[in-house]
């Protein structure tokens, strides 16, 4: 509640100006210090953003005992206008105009509500940190630099947003990034022209230059331990303020395979990357498979109408359809309902709907199985952002098995696999190191190797200055 009084010596211009810039905002506080009634100065804050026992200790009692002798604290400097100093308001500090010479000073008294640091949601590992971003930028470069001690760890603040601004972090290393891939991450975030920057989306499409791709040219991380270790590679981190992720950049379609246990296990150079380019596979193609086996003959009459019983009500076409359907309302609405029934609604009702299809004659068995396996597989890729991808292509191949048979599906595995071949992510082959061939960087491709290896070796990304790509 903004109070103040007017006494033998009004606010200066300065106080005014700024009283007017916030209006008559009921959390804005204005707390008047006067002297045998005339005002010797004014401190602003916003009520619920501030600590008020450092407020009090730092800048209000100093203030009553000697308003002349000043402030003597660490968390302060002199704002030259009073845009940075409405700026320094909003973001949760006081700002003291002295009546007389109407300088104006900055004291961080900030006190953010935030979520505390906890487990990462979609990237748990039991043998990895028990830490996890937080929708505050500022803590999460802090947790990094624990991790990254040492004076190279850069970040550069870049804010967008005309409205309301948004702090946009770089993380990256120093002498280690590419500066090729660091200058082009800040061409395209200061190409963002918006009025407000809510959520990183706004950011990742910057950073994505082919909008028609379905395949994602960053990638999320919510663990400081994948994010640090992009970062020694040489990459480059993006924290947008309010959102509990950082942003690889590049990402390259072989990183969204790897596993951060890995990396902890001394088993880690007998991956799994192998069962997950398997699952990748199936999980595309096990519905189009489903379609083409309909239509061919290489199953015998007896194992034929086990897998597609004659007296089934609508064709396996409709069932792939239907199920496809299902499945994804189920788990759009197991995303939507109160938590403590999330069990409930994703077994329960799950159950009951496909034994009741199963019963009815409209799905057989066999055809529940095939859909529901492929669409669990789809959730090893979802916490890095490859799941969208997956389900778009499942349903592309199937349209091409209903429609065009095997030709049709081949014709279209072929042209998805020249597509990703022809992107870049920040101007870096998506596909690399298998395309363009990078013998150098074969090591932690197809399998992890020797764990010092991998830490003395130095990526390079780009050769050439001045590549144009997505």
């Amino acid at each position: 509640m903004a109070t103040f009084q007017l006494g033998v010596l009004s606010m200066h211009k300065n106080a005014l100006e700024i009283q007017n810039a916030l209006g008559n905002s009921s959390d804005i506080v204005i707390r008047n210090i006067d002297n045998d009634g005339a005002i010797q100065a004014s401190v602003f804050y916003i009520d619920g953003l501030i600590n008020t026992e450092r407020l009090e200790e730092h800048v209000i009692s100093p203030l009553v005992h000697n308003v002349n002798a000043g402030l003597k604290t660490a968390k302060m400097v002199l704002s030259n206008t009073t845009n940075e100093s409405i700026k320094a308001i909003i973001q949760g500090n006081a700002v003291v105009v002295y009546n007389v010479s109407g300088n104006m000073t900055i004291v961080d008294v900030a006190m953010w509500k935030e979520r505390p640091v906890g487990e990462a949601l979609t990237e748990r590992n039991p043998q990895g940190l028990h830490v996890g971003f937080t929708e505050k930028a500022a803590t999460n470069i802090s947790i990094l630099r624990g991790i990254l001690k040492t004076p190279d760890f850069m970040v550069e603040n870049i804010e967008k947003g005309t409205l309301t601004p948004t702090t946009i972090s770089l993380a990256y290393m120093r002498n280690i990034v590419d500066n090729e891939v660091l200058h082009e991450v800040k061409k395209r975030i200061n190409n963002i022209h918006v009025k407000y920057v809510l959520q990183a989306a706004i950011v990742e499409g910057a950073l994505k230059k082919n909008k028609m791709t379905i395949f994602p040219m960053t990638s999320q991380t919510e663990a400081p331990d994948i994010a640090a270790s992009a970062i020694l590679e040489g990459k480059v981190v993006v924290f947008v303020d309010n959102t509990p992720h950082g942003i690889i950049c590049p990402s390259l379609f072989i990183s969204f395979f790897q596993s951060p246990e890995e990396y902890y296990s001394s088993y880690g150079s007998y991956s799994k990357r192998f069962i997950k380019t398997l699952s990748y596979f199936l999980a595309t193609h096990s519905s189009a498979a489903y379609v083409l086996l309909y239509k061919s003959d290489v199953f015998s009459k007896k194992i034929y109408k086990l897998f597609y019983p004659k007296d089934m009500l609508v064709s396996p076409f409709i069932s792939v359809i239907l199920l496809t359907v299902l499945l994804k309302i189920l788990t759009d609405g197991m995303f939507r309902v109160n938590q403590n029934l999330t069990t409930f609604f994703a077994f329960i009702s799950t159950i009951l709907i496909t034994e009741s299809l199963v019963k009815l004659k409209i799905i057989s068995p066999f055809c529940l199985l095939v859909i529901t396996f492929s669409y669990v597989i789809t959730f090893l890729f979802s916490s890095r952002g490859l799941s969208t991808t997956i389900s778009v292509l499942s349903n592309a191949y199937l349209l091409a098995a209903i429609l065009f048979g095997l030709p049709g599906v081949i014709l279209l595995t072929g042209l998805t696999m020249i597509h990703v071949v022809m992107l870049k992510s920040i101007n870096v082959p998506y596909f690399s190191p298998l395309i363009p061939f990078k013998p150098k960087e074969l090591r932690d491709v197809f399998f992890r190797s020797d764990l010092k290896n991998l830490i003395n070796s130095k990526h390079s990304y780009l050769k050439r200055r001045n590549r144009k790509g997505n």
